[in-house]
């Protein structure tokens, strides 16, 4: 199998669970509803994160962004405990109820929502080409 082009991609480097996407996209294909399950709901919690650091609990509907920023990490909680489970990929260190596995966990985030934007920039210039 072919090394996925993310990993090499100037994004990359700025990842933090690199070990972790090394592993996941060696065993699970690109075009795969995992990786957009993942990609889609961290770059939406990552984005609902920062909106929600920015502005604080004063900021009209306040409350439904955070119901909808658990909801999306409850929801990546559930595609890692599926790979856990199904031992595509060990992803204890971030599912665990520990504090270490939260700040993992947030690490994780972040670095799914670099993923979407590559993935987003690189579905632009293929388009343009």
């Amino acid at each position: 199998m072919s090394t996925h082009p993310f990993l090499q991609s100037e994004e990359f480097l700025a990842v933090t669970e690199k070990a972790f996407f090394r592993s996941l996209l060696a065993d699970v294909p690109a075009d795969s509803p995992i990786i957009f399950d993942l990609t889609f709901h961290g770059a939406f919690a990552k984005r609902m994160f920062d909106i929600i650091q920015r502005e604080g609990p004063s900021v009209q509907g306040f409350e439904r962004m955070q119901q909808s920023f658990l909801e999306s990490v409850d929801k990546i909680r559930g595609v890692l405990a599926d790979l856990q489970e199904k031992d595509v990929v060990n992803t204890s260190s971030f599912i665990e109820k520990i504090q270490e596995a939260s700040i993992h966990l947030k690490n994780l985030i972040g670095d799914l929502a670099l993923m979407k934007n590559w993935q987003m920039k690189s579905s632009d210039t293929k388009g343009n080409e």
